[in-house]
């Protein structure tokens, strides 16, 4: 992955923050996997990987779940 790519990442503090958020409202909404995946166009993979924060999440997808999950995005608290 280029340099360029990774600079239009999260940085992990901010990875990890949304992904604590997200993963606590899907958790507690109760939904499968795959609907939420399939809602947003994603694999599984990709949903896991995001609310596990293995990778650094790029802002529109962490956005974007926080959208599919009812989750405020202020609540992201991305770039604090």
């Amino acid at each position: 992955m280029s340099a360029s790519r990774y600079a239009e990442r999260l940085s992990w503090a901010d990875t990890r923050r949304a992904a604590a958020v997200l993963k606590a409202a899907y958790s507690a909404g109760g939904r499968r996997q795959q609907d939420v995946a399939a809602a947003l166009g994603w694999s599984p993979g990709k949903l896991q990987t995001s609310v596990r924060a293995t990778v650094r999440m790029l802002p529109g997808d962490a956005l974007a779940l926080a959208a599919a999950l009812g989750v405020d995005p202020a609540e992201l608290g991305l770039g604090q």
